[in-house]
């Protein structure tokens, strides 16, 4: 053992260390404890701005749902004087007490707000813009109406819809399809192929409109073999055999006017279902009319032959 004074001496040393590292985390604990202070502060500030963001994220969200409302209300507001613009003329008034130019303008806002319009005001409107160029007024051929954007649209949505819209669209298409300048802006937009392809739809209203429109089409020369490669013939072909009397007819009418041109007459041939002898004369036709139900439940004679 170390004498007295050393052991004393050592026990000092340790207790003067002991008090340094005692005083040293005393001022640790200082720091820390100032620290933590500084941090609860930071806790209740950021609590408080966190608050005041969340009060203004539901201010913001209110005011957006407000405003959604108002430009529902202002949308059904619009829809509703378009639709007007789509109206039939009352009894005794002229044909003309809306002019034709405000009609299809009004279409086109309706093809052009199909996402926030409802499905039964579209059908509305379809069906309301098919009895205006279904009528026979000489303003369907004026060049200043924009008949190009309408069969664009018209496609467009024909590519998108079910079958309760597709009959009407086609129908509307039909119409268009007796003048020849629609004819080649539907050719252009897509709609010799997709006639064709609505030829194999389940729905029976929709083959007799897409036939119909093809008719239509193929009564201008220059566009039955556009037609024959786009698949309208050999379509036409295969609907002659089909269970409905009406499909029959219409598939008729449309290889008749289709075979005129020596080309599908040939490709018609080779398919092997036309006889030589059958483009000697047209298909037998007689008067029909097919009355289809719309997508809101009422009633919509669409089955026209045109040529």
């Amino acid at each position: 053992m170390p004498p007295g004074g050393s052991f004393h001496e050592a026990l000092k040393q340790k207790i003067t260390a002991l008090d340094h590292e005692f005083i040293n985390l005393t001022q640790q604990i200082e720091v820390q404890t100032h620290g933590y202070e500084k941090l609860k502060e930071e806790v209740v500030r950021m609590e408080g701005l966190l608050e005041t963001i969340k009060r203004r994220r539901d201010a913001v969200e209110f005011t957006k749902q407000c405003t959604l409302a108002a430009i529902d209300v202002s949308q059904v507001e619009e829809a509703l004087r378009h639709m007007e613009a789509l109206a039939p003329p009352p009894p005794g008034a002229p044909d003309e007490a809306i002019p034709l130019s405000r009609s299809v303008e009004a279409m086109l806002w309706f093809l052009t707000h199909v996402s926030s319009t409802s499905e039964e005001r579209l059908a509305d409107a379809l069906r309301r813009f098919l009895a205006l160029v279904s009528a026979d007024r000489a303003e369907l051929e004026s060049p200043t109406l924009p008949w190009r954007d309408v069969c664009e649209h018209l496609a467009l949505l024909l590519r998108e819809s079910r079958p309760d819209f597709q009959h009407l669209i086609l129908a509307i298409l039909a119409e268009l399809a007796r003048l020849e300048p629609n004819q080649q802006y539907m050719r252009d937009c897509g709609c010799f192929e997709l006639c064709t392809r609505l030829l194999q739809s389940i729905n029976n209203q929709v083959k007799t409109e897409a036939l119909t429109c093809i008719a239509n089409l193929a009564s201008n020369a220059a566009h039955k073999d556009a037609l024959r490669l786009a698949g309208a013939l050999q379509g036409a072909i295969a609907l002659l055999a089909h269970p409905s009397e009406d499909v029959q007819e219409k598939a008729a009418a449309v290889v008749w006017t289709l075979v005129i041109a020596d080309s599908n007459k040939v490709a018609a041939r080779e398919m092997g279902r036309l006889r030589p002898s059958s483009a000697s004369c047209p298909p037998r036709t007689r008067p029909s009319s097919t009355t289809s139900p719309s997508p809101s439940g009422t009633s919509l004679a669409t089955t026209r032959t045109r040529s």
